[in-house]
């Protein structure tokens, strides 16, 4: 058999995943929009602040792997790790926008009492 032949061979035997990953990207696009957000700016960090993979990995006790994940942008992380990687590199990743809008006493429209409830 020619070199041809097997490189064929091998290409028409092997299916392509790329209509998949394309759908599950669409499905999950919300989500990793945010995740890729937080890796860039985790990143970003890392870069100012001369740290590297593996030693936010030694702060967070979990495998570089697991860091080399989350910078990849598609790691759906939970809100107990998202808390521990701000505290790790002392910088705020989901929560400004929040406690801004929190302090003015806004939440989606309405406007709060002190104790959290709706005057509408």
């Amino acid at each position: 058999m020619s070199v041809q032949n097997k490189i064929t061979t091998k290409l028409t035997n092997k299916k392509s995943n790329w209509q998949t990953k394309a759908e599950w990207r669409e499905i999950n696009k919300s989500w990793l929009r945010h995740s890729r957000q937080i890796a860039l700016k985790i990143a970003k960090t890392l870069k100012a602040q001369g740290l590297s993979q593996k030693q936010l990995a030694e702060r967070l006790q979990v495998s570089p792997q697991q860091v080399s994940k989350i910078l990849k942008g598609t790691e759906n992380m939970t809100l107990e790790t998202i808390a521990k990687i701000e505290s790790a590199l002392d910088i705020s990743l989901i929560g400004e926008a929040l406690y801004v809008e929190a302090d003015t006493k806004k939440w989606a429209g309405q406007v709060l009492n002190e104790e959290g409830e709706s005057y509408e």
